[in-house]
């Protein structure tokens, strides 16, 4: 869908796109909030900065006292260790003002720019109700005015465009989810845990950012900063990119992997089965594809439906055409069946 769009849109602009060996990609920041921070163990007060591991230097300064944790996404990256608490009402402890952020926007000269993030919100008081709740995740620029980013608004995660925002998903207490906006040309995209949500030429283009990037609130929670977040977030990520260049990007690669990976290798196949069989009628997380805590023929409805064909990249969730579906799912419950130990 996206490539056949910028074919599209190269030739109402007339342009002529040559073949070039370079990758589409121009460039942006990851924050990996701790897996790259040199030291970084759970529970400790995080770096200042935190690094972006993009190498250019982009580096996030903290306000505050943001902390490590080794709660992760579960259908994050495979090498994610660590993410980051923002406190900033309290996580079942004291609350601590907690930010990052740059005075520096991130270039947004590109025809195309990504940005995505994983995110847990916690609740806003563990006494009460929750009351109303206006809290920043990751902004490129003035919140108020410019720029692009996510929101938590109430019980929804939104991306916001100044003060345009687009709901996501349901912003579940004590629940990971993917978040992710991508513009190319005068389209924008809106995606909720690796899901599209919404295409559209209609909503309004982001401005140029200005007053900096930043990550769980806008500007110093000590000094007036405002719109502070109250949970968990981990691999933030901004890349900026030209449609129209050849080349390997894909700006829908995200940082998720598919449900049904059982085995964390980025695929569904063959050894997610295998697993499952392995851990047969077991309770446990060792072979539960679903969460549910039981292995069985619920788990294997799941990789058969999130099934990945041979040589598509690590992070598509194809789903195979109904019989197909059937016969994997009957085939691999028959093989478990015959694996589990006699009683």
């Amino acid at each position: 869908m996206w490539r056949l769009r910028m074919v599209a849109a190269g030739i109402a602009f007339g342009v002529l796109v040559e073949e070039v060996s370079a990758s589409a990609f121009v460039g942006g920041a990851y924050y990996r909030l701790g897996d790259q921070d040199p030291g970084a163990v759970s529970g400790t007060l995080a770096a200042n900065p935190t690094l972006d591991s993009f190498g250019e230097g982009l580096h996030l300064n903290r306000f505050g006292s943001p902390k490590y944790s080794s709660d992760v996404p579960p259908r994050g990256p495979v090498d994610s260790k660590l993410s980051m608490a923002f406190a900033n009402v309290g996580l079942g402890g004291p609350a601590f003002p907690s930010v990052y952020g740059q005075s520096e926007s991130l270039t947004m000269v590109e025809q195309g720019y990504a940005l995505e993030m994983w995110v847990k919100a916690g609740p806003l008081d563990l006494d009460g109700p929750q009351g109303p709740i206006i809290s920043l995740l990751a902004y490129n620029g003035n919140p108020n005015s410019n720029g692009f980013g996510f929101f938590q608004r109430d019980r929804s995660y939104v991306a916001r465009v100044g003060v345009f925002e687009h709901i996501l998903g349901p912003a579940t207490v004590g629940e990971w989810h993917h978040l992710a906006y991508v513009k190319a040309f005068d389209t924008a995209a809106y995606f909720f845990d690796g899901s599209l949500v919404a295409e559209t030429q209609s909503d309004p283009i982001p401005q140029k950012a200005t007053d900096g990037f930043w990550l769980g609130g806008y500007g110093d929670p000590l000094a007036g900063g405002e719109f502070l977040f109250n949970g968990w977030m981990d691999e933030v990520r901004y890349q900026s990119f030209n449609p129209l260049a050849a080349g390997a990007f894909e700006p829908t690669a995200f940082l998720i992997r598919p449900a049904g990976d059982v085995n964390r290798d980025g695929v569904v196949n063959i050894f997610d089965i295998n697993l499952v069989s392995s851990h047969w009628g077991e309770s446990g997380p060792a072979g539960d594809a679903n969460g549910d805590m039981i292995v069985d023929i619920f788990d294997i409805n799941l990789i058969s439906r999130n099934w990945t064909p041979t040589g598509a990249v690590a992070s598509a969730t194809p789903v195979p055409e109904p019989t197909t579906a059937m016969l994997m799912m009957l085939t691999a419950a028959g093989w478990c069946l015959l694996r589990r130990p006699a009683t």
